[in-house]
Parts: structure tokens; C-alpha cells; sequence
């Protein structure tokens, strides 16, 4: 059975962050295994990664919210799927920085990120030799 992605991607004319949601800072605290880093930089941004705790009528993991650069995640989650739901999020953010369609990201995203992330958490010496000068 496919597991059903629950992340949204906010672009500037959609009303805002949702309130549905319960933003608390200390959910990372709570979580197992190494915590995310709080800032990620990508070209001229510095994007907050911030935990939530979902309301159980949103059923998403996790959300990008353009205008203010924050990618709020479910914070009570295993730490395999909010590692998931990171890089998920992240490739909104690169993909919005593209010319691809935005029409066809959730597709292409839910297609790699699990791919990535286990590329990734199988190759180590890969990722130091990618992030080397």
C-alpha cells in the first residue's frame, strides 16, 4: 500500500498560514534521534524548519510557506517520516526556484524524496563527497 504523502506547498496568494495548526517549538525536543537543523540554506534564503503539532482534522506532515520561508513539520512523528517529510518539503522549496510546472511537483516530489532520503541515508560517503569543495 502506497503511503499518502500529507504535505502542501503555500505560494504568496493563499491566504496566509493556517491556524489549524499549533506551531510549538519544543515538539523538536520530544523527537528521537538527531533533531533537524532550525536554519537550512539555499541560494539567497535562509529557511526556518519548525515543528507542529497537527490538528487531527489536517492530516498533513508538513507545509511550505514561501512568504516567510518556513517549513513547519509534524513534530510527533517517527523520526524516519519527519526526515521524509523534510527533504519533502525541501524539494518544494528548490522546485519552486525552477521552470518546471508547478501544476506537476507534488508528483515529482512524492516520487523522489523517498528515493533521495534512501540514497542518501545508504551512501554517507556519497553526501560528504557531494558536499565537498
Amino acid at each position: 500500500m502506497e503511503q499518502k504523502r500529507r504535505g502542501k506547498s503555500k505560494t504568496e496568494g493563499d491566504g496566509g498560514v493556517r491556524s489549524k495548526t499549533a506551531f510549538n517549538a519544543d515538539l523538536a525536543k520530544k523527537t528521537r534521534g538527531t533533531p533537524p537543523p532550525g536554519v537550512v540554506k539555499f541560494l539567497h534564503l535562509d529557511v526556518l524548519l519548525r515543528p507542529y503539532l497537527a490538528n487531527i482534522d489536517n492530516a498533513e506532515l508538513g507545509e511550505w510557506d514561501i512568504r516567510q520561508a518556513i517549513i513547519k513539520y509534524d513534530g510527533f512523528v517517527s523520526p524516519q517520516v519527519m526526515r521524509e517529510t523534510i527533504l519533502h518539503e525541501l524539494l518544494h522549496v528548490m522546485l519552486e526556484h525552477t521552470n518546471v510546472d508547478s501544476d506537476i511537483h507534488e508528483e515529482i516530489i512524492r516520487a523522489l524524496s523517498p528515493l533521495l532520503l534512501s540514497m542518501i541515508q545508504t551512501n554517507p560517503e556519497l553526501l560528504a563527497y557531494l558536499a565537498s569543495e
